[in-house]
């Protein structure tokens, strides 16, 4: 008998397998999604949004995770749940039969219909915010507040950056990139999002 692998989890799965509430398990995949989407990681095809209905008929949201989805959210937990998790996603599953097989195939062509529709929509942010980039002045923190003549002291630059970056993802403006001798790569922000931060400080 010819053995597949199981390539996917949901988040519900990972609830189960990990002990926690299926809200923590969310919270955990959004931040995820957040940390690699402000290093400019695209996630929809790691992380799929979905949703399923609850025992009283609510529609709620859930994540459908891939392989490479399961092995990112497990780096979060501790070497049990990690290895359980990895376990779940390795493991050979039995053939289908016929019928079975036909209704996967055509739930994944579900999911990549959606995928693709994600990374369309991907690809239009981008496009988005790369026409913006192209009016945005965009600048480090510490290079608005030298330009701006504002003291170190006056700011805490780790706080200005993690306002910067929710503004602009919820704005969906492109953040920038910049390399610095002694940071690494840093974040640029366009000049009239550095503009409403320091202003409402």
């Amino acid at each position: 008998m010819q053995l597949t692998t199981v390539t996917q989890m949901t988040s519900l799965e990972v609830a189960e397998i990990t002990g926690k509430e299926h809200k923590s398990v969310l919270r955990d995949i959004r931040d995820e999604i957040e940390k690699l989407e402000t290093q400019g990681i695209f996630t929809e095809h790691i992380f799929v949004l979905s949703e399923y209905h609850d025992k009283t008929g609510r529609t709620l949201p859930m994540y459908i995770l891939t392989r490479e989805g399961v092995l990112q959210l497990a780096a979060r937990y501790d070497a049990v749940v990690r290895f359980k998790l990895i376990e779940k996603v390795s493991q050979p599953a039995k053939v289908l039969s016929p019928v079975q097989q036909l209704l996967a195939q055509a739930q994944m062509l579900v999911e990549m219909d959606s995928r693709v529709g994600a990374v369309e929509q991907g690809v239009r942010r981008l496009e988005h915010n790369c026409r913006r980039t192209i009016t945005s002045h965009q600048l480090t923190v510490i290079a608005y507040a030298n330009m701006k003549g504002i003291r170190p002291e006056d700011y805490n630059s780790s706080v200005v950056g993690r306002k910067a970056t929710k503004l602009c993802k919820e704005r969906n403006v492109l953040i920038g990139k910049v390399v610095d001798s002694r940071y690494g790569l840093i974040n640029t922000y366009p000049e009239e999002i550095l503009d409403e931060i320091f202003l409402s400080e």
